[in-house]
């Protein structure tokens, strides 16, 4: 094996991993949300949901606003 290959596919597993990390975290955000509103209906989730939106399309809060979301 190459030096090339073994850096492909080491690029490969560690960028599998880091969107493994990053849906449980997204996960663990979407849980936290529907055990809020579970309780309390009413319950103000906004800053999980732009939480949930940065990760999920990696957009910052003032790029949020200019499309129309915040």
């Amino acid at each position: 094996m190459t030096r090339s290959t073994r850096s492909s596919r080491t690029t490969v597993v560690l960028s599998r991993i880091a969107q493994l990390t990053d849906s449980q975290g997204i996960e663990s955000l979407v849980t936290q949300i529907l055990d809020a509103k579970r309780n309390t209906p009413d319950t103000d989730v906004s800053a999980l949901e732009r939480e949930i939106d940065e990760r999920v399309y990696g957009l910052t809060q003032e790029e949020i606003e200019i499309v129309g979301g915040g």
